[in-house]
């Protein structure tokens, strides 16, 4: 129990890792991080809030992975589901000048989940 436990522990954390790397603003993108940053201020929480939402979604995700069995991965679920998740999350804040919705976010998932686990269903 513990052991998979602090293996749920690791999956969220490396997902909402690979989510914040999606957002490309650890990069050195100095005008994407100032973007960001003012969203977060805007939305009435620092970076360490928009982390702690990320990690909000990073735990939904992990729970879609678990729940689906048997769990063939037909590749690299962070690198196609969390990290493009990451993107769009920033492009959004970026273009609407908001947060995306938790719907919008639930939905992106859903629909990059479905496409990654697709793959190894018609393999």
């Amino acid at each position: 129990m513990k052991s998979e436990i602090k293996q749920y522990a690791f999956n969220v954390a490396t997902t909402c890792a690979n989510m914040l790397d999606g957002m490309s603003i650890s990069g050195g993108d100095d005008k994407r991080f100032d973007i960001v940053h003012h969203m977060c201020e805007k939305e009435g929480m620092g970076f360490l809030g928009m982390t702690q939402l990320l990690a909000e979604y990073a735990v939904y995700s992990e729970d879609k992975v678990i729940a689906r069995a048997p769990q063939n991965f037909p590749g690299v679920y962070d690198y196609e589901v969390s990290y493009p998740f990451g993107k769009w999350f920033a492009n959004q804040m970026i273009s609407l000048s908001r947060f995306p919705s938790e719907a919008e976010c639930r939905h992106f998932i859903d629909v990059a989940f479905d496409e990654f686990f697709a793959k190894g269903d018609e393999a």
